[in-house]
């Protein structure tokens, strides 16, 4: 079964249940140290509705900035464990999705 992230009513990105699982949950234990209101919100449709996404649809801009910091981090954490992860373009398809979102500015 595949999974998705949803950025916005425009974009977003599918992948394989392994790839979106191991990617979710990394994400996952980096943002509840970091902003657990953003993590509410975007794995609601996961952790309430057993779903396979996780939706950025409602987030405000800083819920969305931290989504965003807590996914390159650890994305970065994954590429210091190993430079030939299974998942790496499924990261860099996500991360380059969300650095287009009109909600990540600069200045935040």
């Amino acid at each position: 079964m595949a999974g998705a992230f949803l950025i916005n009513q425009i974009n977003g990105i599918s992948m394989s249940g392994v790839e979106f699982t191991h990617i979710a949950e990394a994400i996952r234990d980096l943002l509840k140290n970091q902003s657990q209101e953003s993590l509410e919100a975007a794995y609601r449709p996961m952790d309430e509705g057993g779903m396979d996404f996780v939706s950025l649809e409602t987030l405000d801009r800083k819920q969305f900035a931290a989504f965003y910091d807590a996914a390159r981090k650890a994305y970065g954490n994954e590429q210091r464990k190993s430079l030939d992860s299974p998942f790496k373009i499924s990261w860099q398809n996500l991360l380059d999705c969300l650095a287009t979102d009109p909600r990540l500015e600069k200045n935040i």
